[in-house]
């Protein structure tokens, strides 16, 4: 990104810098670069690789309309796919969260997504449906096994996955709620003063399971918790929660493996196409969260499903 652009934007709102400070951002297609002194951020989101400014801002307005604090968006320059947008600042929950108050930050995330999950959805929003579900699930063989492992993978191989995977999703009830479908400690941030959280990267937002934010932040590869934490928290949302616990229970052990699959395609896809390899090392605690959350959830086809996946693909 040429930062004249950046430079002639803030110019056009008034504002005279001589630099703006790129943010370290790993995982991501996008590119956020902080202004110094002014509490704002220049969110590059280029469209050649699927980022949308127009998508930013039709979820930004939903959530807003809502009362969920998002940031406010300021301007955008949408020939060079710019957002001017506010800055959180530096309270994401990854660096005011430790072990003495892990509990109560976390239950300040799963009351969000109660709140997320009171919306009324709108006919913009489109479904986590099983299209998606399977092109996610599928980075784990085609990143993982193939590229990483170097596991021949058949195309019968595949599409045997492909259908033990639809099979599984076909019990999955409960897909009626608004999920961030992004929701770990490096996307909430605390605010102090009102002793609530504020969302960033929610452009993705689909209707979704009732589990899926729950299990992302209470297994999250970036902050892993005690079982037991795990278990207490849960309880905490069902109790909270109108939605049905056993239809909870198996959407969250279904989508723990779902989404930790596709999790270790996408650090394998980082490390082999985009020479980021700062996730890769968290790949163990992905297979380590699947495998200890189904010791202790009940479901018999997610069990299933999972040892199938261990003795079919000889996965260690």
């Amino acid at each position: 990104m040429n930062q004249k652009h950046i430079i002639k934007l803030l110019a056009k709102n008034s504002i005279k810098v001589k630099n703006v400070i790129k943010l370290k951002n790993d995982a991501s297609n996008r590119t956020y670069y902080r202004v110094p002194n002014k509490n704002l951020l220049i969110a590059h989101m280029p469209r050649e690789k699927k980022e949308s400014i127009n998508k930013f801002k039709l979820t930004t307005r939903i959530l807003k309309k809502n009362q969920i604090k998002v940031p406010n968006i300021i301007d955008t320059d949408g020939k060079n796919d710019l957002l001017l947008i506010e800055d959180f600042g530096e309270t994401k929950l990854s660096k005011v969260m430790n072990n003495q108050n892990k509990k109560k930050y976390l239950k300040l995330c799963l009351d969000g997504i109660i709140d997320l999950q009171k919306i009324q959805p709108e006919k913009v929003i489109k479904e986590f449906n099983m299209k998606k579900i399977v092109t996610e699930t599928m980075l784990f063989i085609d990143w993982y096994l193939i590229k990483d492992q170097k596991k021949k993978i058949t195309s019968p191989k595949k599409e045997m996955f492909k259908k033990r995977l639809r099979r599984l999703y076909s019990s999955v009830k409960d897909m009626s709620v608004y999920g961030h479908m992004d929701y770990h400690v490096d996307n909430i941030f605390y605010f102090k003063k009102s002793n609530s959280i504020g969302l960033i990267d929610y452009q993705d937002i689909k209707k979704t399971h009732v589990a899926y934010d729950v299990l992302s932040i209470l297994q999250d590869v970036r902050n892993p918790i005690k079982k037991s934490l795990e278990e207490e928290l849960i309880e905490y949302f069902l109790n909270k929660s109108n939605c049905n616990k056993d239809d909870f229970i198996f959407g969250y052990n279904f989508f723990s493996i779902q989404r930790n699959l596709k999790i270790i395609g996408i650090f394998s896809r980082l490390k082999h196409r985009d020479g980021k390899n700062n996730y890769y090392k968290l790949i163990p605690t992905c297979f380590d969260l699947i495998s200890n959350n189904l010791k202790v959830m009940e479901s018999i086809k997610c069990k299933s499903f999972y040892q199938w996946l261990i003795k079919e693909y000889e996965i260690i």
